[in-house]
């Protein structure tokens, strides 16, 4: 996993059967996760201020 602050790519196998999980930050309450995303073999980019 390569994490350039809002912009993640993941390769080869994560800790979760395969896959790694991304922990979404709430928009209103930085700092804290409101969610999370599942990857394998991809890349997540947040076009977000």
């Amino acid at each position: 996993m390569v994490d350039f602050w809002r912009d993640i790519r993941v390769a080869g196998d994560g800790p979760l059967d395969g896959s790694w999980r991304i922990g979404l930050e709430h928009p209103l309450d930085p700092g804290r996760c409101w969610s999370a995303v599942l990857l394998r073999e991809r890349a997540l980019a947040c076009g977000c201020n």
